[in-house]
């Protein structure tokens, strides 16, 4: 949404969502492993008349921490969770995370089917905490790990369970969820600084080309295949801005007919000169003292394409 030629961002959430469950639960954990049961027991349960206590209602209106972080013409914040002095300096805060077991994940909707799959183990292909510690590296790790970068924080705390019971908990700190998805921490410093650069030269492209001031909807979609991603930018002048009854979303009339527009891009890493693949099966050597650029410029169709055509944007950053 746009105001005065700066545009605030959220998250489009468009009817049910599958995993609402697991959200709601994740926010009373969270509260559950900050307080002492006598203060969560007042704060969160309801009394017998069904109505909220006085102390429910404070916690509700309890303001949260943030920290702002500037990337280029973006201001990006990041919601902090418990502070620790004990921490090193400058990462005094760390991060809560809720993780529901596989089999609840992978059947949110009959999750209450599947309370009998406990973690009973340290190792192995089910039931185990490698299995869950796995599914982490691979699905969510990258947003855990810009999340705690763009928050500063030192790590994430981990509490295991099947909404019916807790299992464990593990400390996973900020290096070894880098360590998992870079291999090191020159390349995550490099994925880090990549990501916000092209993700702002993306949104500096699409709005321009839309008029000053207007909602916009934004899709983004990678084609694999054809390695380019898809923007799509959908105007919406009918967005009456923030409203917390639809946690930020407006209702939209459903037969709108509004000016959409897809931009497409390139996005080609080199390395020492020579184009990477962007997706690999096999793993690429790199070692510090090569050279690695990426390009990024918008993409037209073989057609419209000349020599003279100018990359948007050239990122280029020694590895050491």
């Amino acid at each position: 949404r746009a105001e005065g030629g700066m545009y605030s961002i959220d998250g489009y959430k468009e009817g049910a969502i599958e995993n609402q469950i697991l959200l709601d639960l994740g926010k009373s954990l969270e509260r559950m492993l900050t307080m002492t049961p006598k203060e969560f027991n007042a704060a969160m349960l309801k009394q017998p008349n069904g109505e909220l206590s006085a102390a429910a209602k404070a916690a509700g209106e309890e303001p949260s921490a943030y920290s702002y972080l500037r990337a280029g013409n973006m201001t990006i914040r990041a919601q902090l969770d418990c502070y620790d002095p004990d921490l090193p300096p400058g990462q005094n805060v760390f991060d809560i995370k809720t993780r529901a077991t596989s089999a609840v994940r992978y059947n949110v909707a009959t999750y209450q089917d599947h309370l009998d799959y406990k973690i009973t183990k340290r190792r192995g292909a089910q039931n185990s905490f490698e299995r869950e510690y796995y599914d982490m590296v691979r699905s969510c790790f990258i947003k855990y790990a810009y999340q705690m970068r763009l928050g500063k924080m030192h790590g994430a705390f981990v509490a295991y369970h099947n909404t019916d019971e807790i299992f464990g908990f593990q400390y996973v700190p900020l290096s070894r969820v880098e360590e998992a998805l870079c291999g090191s921490k020159t390349f995550a410093d490099l994925s880090f600084d990549y990501v916000l650069k092209i993700f702002g030269n993306i949104l500096e492209s699409v709005t321009s080309k839309h008029e000053p001031n207007v909602p916009l909807r934004v899709t983004f979609h990678f084609d694999g295949m054809a390695e380019i991603l898809n923007v799509v930018t959908e105007e919406k002048p009918n967005d009456k801005g923030w409203d917390t009854s639809t946690d930020g979303v407006a209702p939209q009339a459903e037969d709108e007919c509004n000016r959409v527009v897809r931009h497409m891009f390139r996005i080609e890493p080199l390395l020492n000169g020579k184009m990477m693949p962007l997706m690999s099966e096999e793993a690429i050597k790199v070692w510090p003292c090569d050279d690695f650029t990426v390009l990024f410029r918008p993409h037209k169709q073989p057609k419209e394409m000349t020599s003279e055509t100018p990359y948007y944007k050239i990122l280029t950053r020694m590895s050491a």
